[in-house]
């Protein structure tokens, strides 16, 4: 059994390896209808969206949000955890054959479809773009990767909008000095890169 970040769901793998989902309300719990998994031996929440779950199906990984599972991704790790849309499993199995000195390629992190794609709007500088898929997929981290983009691109309102989302006041009061004061192009890039970096 686990509960997600809201204490508002409960993910359960029952001991025939069935997975299913319990609303938890005021007046108890109630099953997730029309949604069950079976084979399924690990699961890990989201550290911050409270809809999102991971679980290993046999030898495959689905992120399943809501009732929604994403495409399967062929992994055999336990999941260690769940955190800024990339979930790190490792191999347990040949980690115990050697625990003092084990190879790190038995740890994988790997990237939720949202994350990907963000990244791949963000790096061909679709920053609009980027803005409206954020906006459907909201998620802290996909926030910050679009703050930090714009922040590289000076667009200061689209970043601006992105600390809000984040509810970053540090970072909204750092966009507000930087538009109260006349500095060259190349001291507002090297104060911008101070402030992503943290």
């Amino acid at each position: 059994m686990s509960l997600n970040c809201s204490s508002t769901r409960l993910a359960v793998i029952s001991t025939n390896n069935i997975f299913k989902l319990f609303d938890i309300r005021e007046n108890g719990t109630q099953v997730v209808s029309g949604f069950e998994k079976k084979d399924i031996w690990d699961m890990k929440w989201d550290n911050d969206k409270e809809d999102t779950i991971a679980i290993m199906e046999k030898s495959r990984l689905l992120v399943v949000q809501g009732t929604t599972a994403a495409d399967p991704v062929p992994n055999q790790g336990y999941i260690c955890s769940f955190r800024d849309l990339t979930v790190r499993t490792i191999q347990m199995q040949y980690v115990m054959q050697n625990p003092k000195d084990f190879d790190r390629g038995l740890i994988a992190d790997i990237e939720v479809k949202t994350l990907r794609k963000a990244k791949e709007l963000l790096d061909a500088g679709k920053i609009s773009e980027a803005n409206v898929f954020i906006e459907q997929n909201s998620h802290p981290m996909l926030w910050k990767l679009l703050a930090k983009m714009a922040m590289a691109k000076l667009d200061f309102r689209m970043a601006e909008h992105a600390f809000v989302k984040l509810r970053d006041y540090l970072g909204i009061c750092f966009l507000k000095r930087l538009e109260s004061i006349q500095v060259s192009c190349f001291e507002i890039r090297h104060e911008s890169v101070i402030l992503i970096k943290r």
